[in-house]
């Protein structure tokens, strides 16, 4: 049995957060020895029992260790067999520091082929395996969108590679009042009253729109939140592989994005709206711009075609439902992470 000790932010509401509790479960159904490190009290209920059970795991020797977040220090975990890490980058280049740090693991696994490419171009002599990231932590239910008012839905942290402000800006432009909502599942980690501050922010780019609403986080109620919204939208300068996305698609919600980054592994013309771009720089590499009449032509679309885009986004649901497993993504781990092993013995 494989020894794998887990170190990623399993109490946490973000999309490492997600990876570290499926990857952990799926690691141990799989029969690894999955030890997961948890630094404090756990509080989210996703998986409480399970990543509560395998916090206890004891280990008898040097076990595998797998990091799931940005690129660490390596001299803090290298009383493992091994050094692997699940990580992710959103531009078309990699920071040096990044790559510096990478080149000390063992092995580093990335969600999707746009990542594999931008870690091999940027210098990461370490091998960068796809492992991928499953949706079937979410069960399709078979439900029609309510009736009584169209909703846009967006998932971001408000920071500025998000571009909310092309977002924001597009919608009130393109819908009169009323006529649609806009939904914006969102924080910002400031200090102070952050909602007050993106409200401010939101009566600057788009006044008196009492039709942007914005749904403080609460991950764990974000199946019923796609249900109760029409399409999701991202308008994002950049993204590694953009986790949303792939759950709105897996319970048959249309998914409007722009045509570049990591989602592009499972947002193809078969699946989604896709807008176009063009490649603007950023600190590192580059990344997109969104073609603000294109998002605007596709949200409208959408609005005005629904049953065409929902029937395209459900019949994609069942091909990605199979394609984009956490147990899959757990076997491309585990069997290189015991391969490692077996070529070290």
């Amino acid at each position: 049995m494989t020894d794998i000790l887990l170190y990623g932010p399993v109490n946490d509401l973000s999309g490492y957060g997600t990876v570290s509790r499926n990857l952990a479960i799926s690691l141990s159904n799989l029969g690894a020895n999955v030890k997961v490190v948890v630094k404090e009290k756990l509080s989210i209920r996703e998986h409480f029992e399970e990543i509560t059970r395998l916090s206890e795991t004891r280990h008898s020797g040097k076990p595998a260790i797998l990091l799931i977040s940005t690129p660490k220090k390596t001299r803090h975990y290298r009383a493992g067999a091994l050094l692997t890490i699940v990580t992710n980058w959103e531009t078309t280049r990699l920071p040096a520091e990044w790559v510096e740090k990478l080149n000390r693991y063992d092995c580093v696994f990335v969600p999707g082929s746009f990542n594999e490419r931008v870690f091999v171009e940027s210098g990461v002599k370490k091998p960068s395996i796809i492992c991928g990231y499953g949706c079937d932590h979410l069960s399709p239910r078979h439900e029609q969108p309510p009736e009584d008012k169209f909703r846009f839905l967006s998932v971001f942290l408000w920071l500025p590679r998000k571009d909310y402000e092309t977002l924001i800006r597009v919608f009130s432009s393109t819908f009169a009042p009323g006529e649609a909502e806009l939904v914006l599942l969102t924080y910002k980690m400031t200090e102070g009253d952050w909602l007050a501050e993106i409200l401010s922010e939101i009566e600057t780019l788009a006044p008196r729109r009492q039709d942007i609403k914005i749904v403080e986080p609460n991950w764990q109620n974000l199946p019923d939140l796609y249900h109760q919204c029409h399409c999701l939208v991202n308008a994002s300068h950049g993204e590694a592989f953009f986790l949303p996305g792939l759950e709105a698609l897996s319970v048959g919600r249309p998914f409007i994005t722009v045509a570049f980054g990591g989602q592009m592994d499972y947002a193809t013309s078969k699946t989604a709206e896709l807008v176009d771009y063009r490649l603007i720089d950023a600190e590192w590499g580059q990344w997109a711009q969104v073609n603000a009449d294109a998002l605007a032509t596709s949200m409208r679309r959408v609005f005005e075609n629904y049953d065409k885009a929902l029937t395209k986004a459900q019949n994609a649901m069942k091909m990605l439902r199979e394609r984009f497993t956490w147990t899959k993504s757990a076997s491309v781990i585990k069997s290189r992470i015991e391969q490692m092993l077996s070529q070290k013995a």
